[in-house]
């Protein structure tokens, strides 16, 4: 036996909503960082202390953080709970603090190229249309990549940072792409985290993973076919990254 046309309806309807929630949370990380990268040229230019840096970086990682949040629990009951479960710390830190740093990373890619500008006697708005260009590759940046010309040719000091950043295998080099996949990961997996709770509570018996795509999914194809049970916390589907696949839940035993 397996679920009903009304359980899968509602698993894609759940799925709709999710991915809508997520992509917003992208478009919103988008507007964020071309908006900050306006305020900390202008701070730049304008010879801001250290300190007003520093408030400017709070600033972003507190808009970043607010509207996870505001997406992540969305019209859902239990909303104290969802937050403290996205926000709690895992791996050895908490969301917030691995968006400091990757927003850390943001205001670095935005001070070489501030720093190519006085090199090369750009203006404010010549260097913000770069970096809003060039986001997702940030190193790419036409204005590092004169500068960079400049060092090679030794009428540069080697010592200013424009080369290209390693970070280690997998993990992005643009704080655009980082943050984008750490907060509709953080969404999505928020999300994923209540409907269990709810449905749980609602007397669901289990689940079925059903595909959503028919792209290769190595790690949904292994669960598919399948009815599991809820037993206990540790029975919830795992989310992963990028993941487009149906959790159909069903209130009777199916084997």
């Amino acid at each position: 036996m397996t679920y009903t046309a009304e359980e899968l309806e509602a698993a894609k309807a759940f799925l709709r909503d999710r991915l809508r929630n997520e992509r917003s949370m992208s478009a919103d990380v988008e507007r964020l960082l071309e908006m900050y990268a306006g305020y900390l040229l202008t701070a730049l230019f304008g010879n801001a202390s250290e300190q007003d840096i520093e408030l400017l970086i709070s600033d972003l990682v507190a808009e970043l953080m607010a509207d996870v949040e505001a997406l992540a629990v969305d019209e859902h009951d239990r909303r104290d709970e969802v937050v403290a479960y996205m926000l709690s710390e895992r791996h050895g830190d908490t969301l917030e603090g691995r968006v400091r740093k990757r927003v850390q990373t943001f205001y670095n890619e935005v001070y070489a190229v501030y720093l190519a500008g006085q090199v090369l006697g750009k203006g404010r708005d010549e260097l913000l249309a770069s970096v809003k260009k060039h986001l997702k590759d940030p190193w790419q940046s036409e204005i590092l990549q004169e500068a960079r010309e400049k060092q090679e040719r030794g009428e540069v000091s080697a010592d200013y940072p424009f080369e290209e950043p390693h970070y280690g295998k997998g993990n992005p080099v643009s704080s655009l792409l980082a943050i984008d996949r750490m907060l509709c990961y953080a969404v999505a997996d928020a999300w994923e985290w209540w409907h269990f709770r709810d449905q749980s509570e609602k007397g669901a018996r289990g689940y079925f993973v059903v595909r959503g795509s028919s792209y290769p999914c190595e790690v949904c194809d292994s669960y598919t076919g399948t009815f599991f049970f809820i037993t206990d916390e540790l029975s919830r589907p795992q989310y992963h990254l990028n993941c487009c696949c149906l959790v159909v839940y069903s209130y009777v035993d199916r084997v």
